[in-house]
């Protein structure tokens, strides 16, 4: 049976951040690391697992049957014994390897299952409980000795895996574990180079493979050695779940966070100390379907707190658009001009999943400000972040409208400089299939002449998103899609009433919300609904052709349009 026994380890990692962990994790054991040594646990039980739960600093052994003597199948008459172990919200399980000794059996290395054993294998299965760690972090331990397995997350079942047959070679097994914070420390210097000082990267668990909603938390120390110097951090990737939090501590005897980040704000930091720690919790959700992407930051180490061009991320944004749009600048406009690092991520909704998304630079218009600052750049990759593929790199000397960018899972879109009030950026951004011989594979697409399968909401509404334009033509197509689009209620009524909006522009068909037409197409969305920006070629056309008198007037234009387009339907 497991005993008892009470230890202290004089941990030189703990002796010399033992006062960071007092303050930022506010508790009385951080000097000293105090665990309960568990003995030795047999993995006999067939088909059953052995489950316990362990606290930071515990260790123990887990053995086959009468370790360190051989033993036989007959003796286990079965197919697997797991043992599971469960740490603590702030631990993670280090195993490592004391003795593994089985048959040669080079079909070990192929399974990737996590509750598979590879049959007349006999072999240690190791994994995580917890998705989605477990089909990434699986391993399976044939023979060796002194080899570790480090967990992401606290909760790891170990499985022996046995065959049917006896064999002349021996069979046996004895793994430690060792349980210990999840906690991860980073220290570096100032240098003498015009870029700073040490630059590096952190990021949330798992990344980019995604993190797990189990309630967990992750410790980042971050320590200039000068104790004069300060750290910046900025997030290259933001992608949370809304239970998430990243709370920053800003000195080593903090009692409380300075701020605590949501997946609402995507955090630039500067610290006013020479340490900074971070404290992710992961927070946890019973839906198993769906985990978070998480996150990545840059780190660098500085001589001082003055961050003279530190950008504004606000502008960040994360797309799931099932069909298209466009994508600008429009939006910032009450803030500039200013520092920005813009991340906009593209990527393919979950109820409709298109074979890939198109997207098109049409326009760019930057000035002396953003092409004087030294990081300037707009990056294109493929992916949803910042560790896929790069489409296309541009700074202020290269840049160049027209480029056509393609990606299956979505597309991440970086911003960095100065923008001003004068500077435009505009993308195109679709959600295509690639047609097939029976035509585009979804019942309401629109074959381009291109073979593109676009949305047919996207037909007429002047942007090209085909890219050969076959999507806005011919002309008189698109003029009696438009009006079918503006949803005209056709009513005869009494010429004398008069129409509360008359001469001017309905916002969403209510007639209360009226905008003089100088407000209409004028690349500021004044109605709730954006419905003052579509459109726009049509208004243009009734606005040239004096067509916004009151409806009285106008019923015999109506039915003559409205015979024109009953015309257009029987043609096609």
């Amino acid at each position: 049976m497991p005993f008892r026994m009470e230890i202290v380890l004089k941990n030189d990692r703990f002796l010399s951040t033992g006062w960071l962990l007092t303050s930022f994790l506010i508790t009385s054991a951080a000097c000293l690391q105090v665990g309960m040594d568990r003995g030795t646990t047999s993995c006999f039980q067939n088909h059953e697992t052995v489950k316990f739960s362990v606290e930071k600093g515990d260790f123990g052994y887990v053995t086959s049957y009468d370790y360190p003597d051989n033993y036989t199948s007959d003796f286990y008459l079965g197919h697997s014994c797991n043992v599971e172990i469960r740490g603590c919200s702030t631990c993670k399980v280090k195993i490592t390897l004391m003795d593994v000794n089985f048959p040669n059996c080079p079909a070990v290395q192929k399974s990737k299952h996590r509750n598979l054993c590879i049959p007349g294998c006999d072999h240690l299965q190791i994994h995580e409980v917890d998705q989605p760690y477990h089909s990434k972090n699986l391993r399976n331990f044939h023979a060796g000795s002194e080899e570790e397995y480090i967990s992401i997350s606290s909760n790891v079942k170990i499985r022996h895996c046995i065959s049917n047959g006896t064999g002349t070679t021996g069979k046996r097994f004895r793994v430690k574990y060792e349980v210990v914070e999840k906690v991860q420390q980073i220290r570096g210097t100032v240098s003498s180079s015009m870029f700073g000082g040490d630059r590096g990267e952190i990021s949330s668990p798992n990344f980019p493979d995604r993190y797990a909603l189990n309630d967990e938390t992750f410790t980042y120390i971050i320590t200039n050695l000068d104790p004069y110097g300060k750290i910046r951090i900025i997030f290259d990737d933001w992608d949370l779940a809304s239970v998430s939090t990243l709370q920053v501590y800003d000195g080593p005897r903090t009692t409380s966070p300075s701020k605590v980040y949501t997946r609402h704000e995507r955090p630039v930091l500067v610290s006013k100390s020479s340490t900074i720690i971070l404290v992710f919790n992961t927070g946890s959700s019973k839906h198993r379907c769906c985990h978070p992407v998480g996150w990545k930051a840059s780190y660098q180490f500085v001589s001082s707190g003055q961050w003279n061009t530190m950008p504004s991320t606000n502008c960040s944004k994360i797309i799931e658009h099932s069909s298209g749009g466009i994508l600008n600048l429009d939006y910032l406009t009450p803030g500039l001009p200013a520092m920005f690092d813009c991340i906009w991520i593209i990527r393919k909704p979950a109820k409709k999943n298109p074979d890939g998304i198109l997207l098109r630079l049409t326009e760019i218009v930057f000035g002396q400000g953003w092409a004087e600052y030294p990081d300037n750049s707009l990056e294109v990759i493929s992916g949803t972040t910042s560790r896929g593929e790069l489409l296309g790199r541009y700074s202020a000397t290269n840049m160049t409208i027209g480029q056509w960018f393609s990606s299956g899972p979505g597309l991440y879109i970086r911003l960095r400089g100065a923008i001003s009030r004068e500077d435009r950026l505009n993308f195109i951004f679709t959600a295509v299939d690639n047609v097939t011989d029976d035509g585009c594979p979804r019942r309401g697409d629109y074959l381009c002449k291109n073979l593109w399968c676009i949305d047919k909401s996207l037909r007429c509404d002047n942007v090209d998103h085909c890219g050969d334009n076959s999507d806005e033509s011919p002309d008189t197509s698109c003029q009696f899609d438009q009006i079918w689009r503006l949803g005209i209620k056709w009513k005869l009524s009494d010429s004398s009433t008069k129409d509360p909006c008359a001469g001017n522009f309905k916002c969403g068909g209510n007639k209360y919300d009226c905008l003089p037409m100088s407000r209409v197409c004028d690349r500021v969305s004044d109605c709730f609904d954006d419905s003052d920006e579509k459109w726009c070629a049509y208004h243009t056309k009734r606005l040239e052709n004096n067509d916004f008198s009151s409806s009285g007037n106008n019923i015999a234009s109506y039915l003559q349009t409205l015979g024109l387009f009953i015309l257009y339907l029987f043609v096609t």
